[in-house]
């Protein structure tokens, strides 16, 4: 049960992790910045959105968060 407990705490930690960027994602939708990129303002490539649509910066600036 320890063993099993401890796997799925593991899962819903990133579970929930993935649930905070889809929630951020969508307000970014609701207030007109989903697609542009934090930390330089340009637009995030279609390619990096359809692999991860919560991405939050262009594939330059994503090392830098």
């Amino acid at each position: 049960e320890v063993e099993a407990y401890d796997t799925n705490l593991g899962i819903n930690q990133v579970l929930e992790e993935r649930l905070r960027a889809v929630s951020d994602a969508l307000e970014r939708l609701r207030n007109g910045t989903y697609g542009k990129c934090e930390i330089g303002g340009e637009k995030i490539e279609d390619e990096r959105l359809h692999a991860n649509p919560a991405a939050r910066t262009c594939v330059k600036h994503f090392v830098k968060l």
